[in-house]
């Protein structure tokens, strides 16, 4: 296996931190591009555990942390948008289209959750994929565990100018207003509506973070190649559903002639 770090600097001059990895052979391949959630990094336990399995199916393998996040990239996690992580993730994009061994035309962008969203949101207006795998993907920046709110909590935070979400380790993280502001004016129903690229939509039916209704609205809408699946796992992939996830995402990859 052959690893690679990489850097990029973005319009806001933030580095945007990254490794791609490939076996040692000759050629060109397919790409699987993660795009993590808002609280996730390249080192989230689910892209590893993916990332190793597509690296074995003869994929090269890219994992990044956004700008603006919770990782080894630049810029304050509070400023997060899903506008400038689109940004960063077509940056990605291109980056991984010049490596003389990465088959530009077989690239591939996987989500979860906000990086669901954003990858949606970037290929929905840009169209540089051979396809797209979407798991628990919100149709809307305010419905989610960490954005629900009542008409009076909204308009204290939208006063406030910021608002906290929950860590795993049991403490709080500062959001900006700015990351609902920018989210709500990104039309993601047009989005879908534009996406003629292959997409493979997953959701777990036990999810209580991002509800199911939000993945079926977005698979509906959806132009292109398209398959929804309903699984019954709930919002964090871990163990067996990163296994069920793997086969049905390469099965599909496989049906679209991307591998």
């Amino acid at each position: 296996m052959e690893k690679e770090s990489f850097t990029i600097v973005n319009e806001n001059e933030h580095d945007v931190i990254g490794t791609i990895e490939r076996m040692k052979k000759q050629g060109k391949f397919p790409c699987m591009i993660f795009s993590p959630g808002l609280l996730d990094t390249k080192k989230s336990p689910y892209i590893a555990q993916l990332a190793k399995r597509y690296l074995e199916a003869g994929f090269v393998i890219v994992l990044f942390d956004y700008s603006q996040g919770f990782g080894e990239s630049g810029g304050r996690s509070e400023d997060a948008t899903i506008s400038q992580r689109s940004r960063d993730l077509e940056r990605i994009v291109a980056y991984a289209k010049r490596r003389s061994y990465v088959d530009d035309k077989r690239i591939v962008v996987l989500g979860h959750s906000y990086g669901a969203m954003t990858a949606l949101a970037m290929e929905g207006f840009n169209h540089v994929l051979a396809a797209l795998v979407l798991i628990s993907t919100p149709a809307r920046i305010e419905e989610t565990r960490l954005t629900r709110m009542s008409e009076h909590e909204f308009s204290r935070v939208k006063l406030k100018r910021y608002f906290h979400i929950p860590l795993d380790d049991g403490k709080e993280a500062r959001i900006n207003f700015t990351f609902l502001e920018d989210g709500m004016k990104i039309d993601m129903d047009r989005a879908a509506r534009n996406l003629n690229t292959p997409a493979l939509f997953i959701h777990g039916e036990k999810d209580e973070s991002v509800l199911s209704a939000s993945t079926q609205r977005m698979f509906e809408r959806a132009i292109g190649p398209k398959e929804l699946a309903l699984l019954p796992f709930g919002h964090e992939l871990k163990g067996v559903t990163v296994t069920k996830i793997f086969d049905l995402t390469h099965a599909f990859l496989k049906k679209q002639k991307v591998c």
